[in-house]
């Protein structure tokens, strides 16, 4: 009745408005040889499909699809009979070729085969397949000249060179298995080149029952190498024994004239364009190498004995090279290397320099996370340096690229180097240094928080987390996982998150800043945990994974990356991150669990992924836990037995990471381990799909152990443990096991005042233990302080002040200063020693607490409190902590500051009780 009135749009029209579109995109290619190719495929018994080749105004040639294809459908599949596999050409050319002291590996055959039905023209047996093959490989890396190679960045140059190496070694393995068979070769260089290239651009791995050996295990499937990678294609790949074929499954339907696709795997643009010769536009695995940037960094001052010996030390601790920066994140071992580099005066025969190299080595464990301000300062303004110097390069390369009158010009050498381009120049444009510690900012008016990983707040100061994600992502997940954070906010090892929003085409998530995960701190610790290390871990791990249970979620991606220790006053706390994957498995009212599925995608990581995600069920409780005890097999054992499995496709190396899950018996898996690790598994592996687990079985199960073992609640980690000098005394207080874990980690202090600690004890009733590890302490009422590394600053005894301003003692500083720190006693002892000992020299005792009005600048005033809890201050920085006792308060202070410092804090006092 109202508005315009509709016209009909009959079939015709609407089958031309689509062809015409299709024309503006895409072109179905109808090449002669491409018929001759089907017509060939089809006389030799080819099952028929619904795709074609087509040529994409985006990606070049690839498949299109002549139907709807729904997902869940088989979009190819290839009969054995197609498949080039090292064993199907043995079998071909049993009569042909004689014994041959030369084994070849399975691309050097194929490779070889490939060349000699090239030879052959129109007489080869598989002639159409072979017209249909690229002629050459000039977008291949490999096949650069001179002048474009040397434009190459120059990981991907290193990377090229070692491709290289390895095709000339097939090359004369090639010519020698020739020779040993008689021929005379005829083969050149750049034939090999071209069929080498071939293989490694276009084969799968097939992995059948029959395929014992690795060399078994690439195939060249025709027809199915004509489709093309993406990163967001969910497929299936795998060896049908049923039908007796090679197929491949869609999870993603397409439509009509859609280009369809399979997915090489995670890879980013570098390795992909070495690999295969061509770039992803906007991949999300891309990075920006700047290994040689650091390298080349002129540092003033700095010698080249000193520089070396930094090297060397980076070297000693694992963190030499592998320096990246993505779009959302710095790279943390590229921070801690200029952390180190930066360092002036260095020259490690020095005391002072080995007390900063301790420091450092702290910021690596996360007992500090800076060495000082000045330090970090220095560290950032040299990152933008490198990170100037890197854009520079690129500017210069696609300058030279221009520049260049050569007629063929690699279209994916550009496209890299403009990513690299706008990798690197992003983080530099909103990369500013100020006078603060961890300094990088973004000055929007809304989100005035850091870049990357580690932020500043512009306002008060306090140190954050920022996650990133780009608002064009295809399947956002920052807005959920936020969600999530808050829903669980509150717990134990729970980052409370301050912030969510848009902000400069990035969604923004900021959260509590934490310090580096157990896989960190894991390869820290040269790949292995003790034994007891794991168990403290256990202990928080269970625990944590039960709260976010009660909260009705899983988190579906255990590992140890997703777990991080805390910094500063919650050094020894364990923290739970990454809840991207996360899923509620009951409703929050009814608590009616989820239904039982089956068919579903593996969802989290495959090394620590339960058996039951593997074969597709649906994930619930039992599956985290069971990924838990994955997790703490492989602290203890170093690897797992299905780590490094080889596999052309992401779905073929779950499936074998799946077998040897399903054939290694949990008793193997923890052979030489204690038993509990197996019951442990065993209990996951029977627990029913909705069944809830015994948190509680599973948390004694381990104490239990803790305890026959021997060992003692002090919470010293394996990265805590340092070697005192050989006559260093050692003293350890023994601690009451913590009734819970979730209580046993509030410790600690301030971020710049971890490594100080309390020494040159005057109490009484330590007991010597033969022992040479530092302690670093946390029981369910947390000690006073984190006593760091063995070997740094020590601080001499503090002071003792009573109640009221006349009483203000300082004890003489301790003359040796080398000599090794003492571990602070228990907190029930320190307890007992104030009460019963106040003139006790090691401590300040008054009551004090903190004033909430006054926005937690420190400001204190006298008080009763007669329940026993710890508080930070934050005061001038000689207070270490403070812990409010029965008696009063204990406050610990550095007498190694300056002594105006001290003074100050006299004075400060003496305002305050006056």
């Amino acid at each position: 009745m109202f508005g315009k009135k509709k016209s009909r749009l009959g079939r015709t029209f609407r089958h031309r408005q689509f062809q015409h579109k299709q024309q503006k995109t895409v072109t179905i290619i109808k090449e002669e040889k491409w018929t001759n190719f089907r017509e060939w495929l089809k006389r030799e018994g080819f099952p028929k499909t619904n795709l074609t080749l087509a040529e994409f105004q985006d990606t070049g040639r690839g498949m299109m699809a002549t139907r709807d294809i729904k997902a869940g459908e088989v979009i190819i599949s290839v009969p054995k009979k197609f498949l080039i596999t090292y064993r199907s050409l043995t079998n071909l050319l049993k009569g042909q070729l004689s014994r041959s002291p030369v084994k070849l590996s399975a691309h050097q055959f194929i490779s070889l085969y490939l060349i000699l039905e090239y030879k052959k023209g129109s007489q080869s047996s598989i002639y159409p397949y072979i017209n249909m093959l690229p002629k050459d490989f000039d977008n291949m890396p490999l096949n650069y000249n001179k002048e474009l190679f040397n434009l190459l960045p120059h990981n991907v140059k290193v990377d090229v060179k070692s491709q290289r190496a390895k095709f000339e070694h097939d090359f004369a393995a090639i010519n020698n298995f020739l020779k040993s068979q008689g021929i005379h070769s005829k083969i050149t260089r750049k034939d090999y080149l071209w069929g080498w290239l071939c293989v490694n651009t276009r084969c799968i791995y097939l992995e059948t029952k029959n395929s014992d050996d690795v060399k078994d295990r690439i195939a060249i499937a025709p027809l199915l190498d004509f489709l093309n990678h993406t990163y967001e294609a969910k497929i299936k790949g795998e060896f049908n024994y049923m039908t007796q074929c090679y197929e491949i499954t869609t999870f993603v339907p397409y439509k009509r004239g859609d280009q369809v696709f399979i997915n090489y795997g995670p890879h980013d643009n570098f390795f992909i364009l070495m690999e295969y010769g061509f770039v992803i536009p906007n991949n999300p695995y891309n990075y920006v190498s700047l290994d040689k940037e650091y390298l080349e960094i002129s540092l003033p001052g700095e010698t080249e004995l000193a520089r070396q010996e930094k090297l060397d030390l980076l070297l000693r601790h694992g963190f030499y090279g592998d320096y990246s920066l993505r779009i959302s994140e710095i790279s943390f071992r590229l921070l801690t290397a200029l952390r180190l580099r930066v360092i002036q005066q260095f020259d490690v025969s020095t005391t002072g320099t080995q007390g900063i190299i301790l420091k450092w080595k702290n910021t690596i464990t996360g007992l500090t996370e800076i060495i000082n301000s000045q330090n970090e300062k220095s560290m950032y303004f040299h990152l933008q340096l490198i990170c100037e110097s890197a854009l520079l390069k690129a500017e210069q390369v696609l300058e030279a690229l221009k520049a260049s009158k050569a007629t063929h010009l690699p279209l994916s050498h550009v496209k890299l180097l403009c990513l690299k381009q706008y990798h690197i120049g992003y983080v530099v444009s909103f990369a500013v240094i100020v006078n603060i510690p961890t300094p990088i900012l973004i000055h929007t008016k809304s989100l005035q928080n850091g870049y990357g990983l580690e932020s500043t707040n512009i306002i008060n100061g306090e140190e954050v987390a920022i996650k990133l994600e780009s608002t064009k992502a295809k399947h956002p997940q920052l807005e959920y996982e936020a969600k999530v954070y808050k829903t669980l906010a509150g717990g134990v090892g729970i980052p409370f998150v301050r912030w969510y929003g848009t902000e400069c085409d990035y969604n923004a998530m900021v959260i509590d800043l934490l310090g580096p995960s157990l896989e960190d701190l894991f390869n820290f610790c040269n790949r292995k945990f003790s034994l007891k290390t794991v168990l403290l871990l256990a202990d928080q791990l269970i625990s944590r994974i039960e709260y976010i249970h009660s909260k009705n979620f899983i988190h579906r991606d255990i590992k140890p990356d997703n777990f991080l220790m805390g910094i500063g006053k919650r050094g020894n706390q364990v923290n739970v991150i990454d809840f991207g994957l996360a899923k509620k498995y009951r409703d929050p009212k009814t608590h009616l669990h989820i239904p039982y599925r089956e068919n579903k995608n593996l969802t989290g990581t495959a090394r620590y992924a339960s058996i039951n995600t593997h074969l597709g069920v649906e994930q619930s409780r039992r599956d985290d836990l069971e990924s838990l005890g994955y997790v703490m097999m492989y602290f203890c054992r170093g690897s797992l037995p299905w780590q490094g499995l080889k596999a052309a496709t992401k779905k073929q190396k779950y499936d074998r990471i799946m077998e040897k899950k399903m054939t290694t018996p949990t008793e193997l898996l923890c052979r030489t381990f204690p038993n509990e690790f197996a019951i442990y598994l065993n209990y996951t592996r029977s627990l029913r799909f909705d069944d809830k687990p015994d948190y509680s079985y599973l948390r004694k199960l381990f104490r239990d152990l803790f305890v026959r073992e021997g060992f003692q609640y002090d919470y010293v980690f394996d990265w805590t443990i340092f070697k005192y000098e050989k006559d260093a005394s050692k003293v350890h207080m023994p601690l009451a096991m913590p009734d819970d874990a979730n209580g046993a980690v509030e410790q600690g202090e301030d971020d710049n005042k971890v490594q100080k600690r309390v020494t040159s004890r005057q109490t009484t009733g330590l007991v010597n233990e033969p022992t040479a590890s530092t302690t670093r302490r946390t029981t369910n009422k947390p000690p006073l302080y984190n006593p760091g590394i063995s070997g740094s600053r020590a601080a001499a005894s503090s002071q003792q002040i009573q109640s009221g301003p006349s009483r203000i003692t300082q004890v003489p500083r301790r003359n040796n200063k080398d000599a090794a720190p003492q571990p602070v006693p228990s907190d029930r002892l320190l307890r007992s020693q104030t009460k019963n000992n106040p003139a006790s020299p090691n401590y300040m005792n008054f009551r004090v607490r903190k004033d909430e009005s006054s926005g937690g600048n420190g400001q204190c005033e006298r008080f009763n409190r007669s329940a026993t809890r710890q508080e930070h201050f934050f005061l001038p920085e000689a207070i270490i902590s403070t812990q409010y006792t029965l008696g009063g308060t204990v406050i610990l202070i550095d007498l190694n500051f300056p002594e105006q410092k001290i003074a100050e804090l006299k004075k400060f006092f003496l305002l305050v009780f006056s």
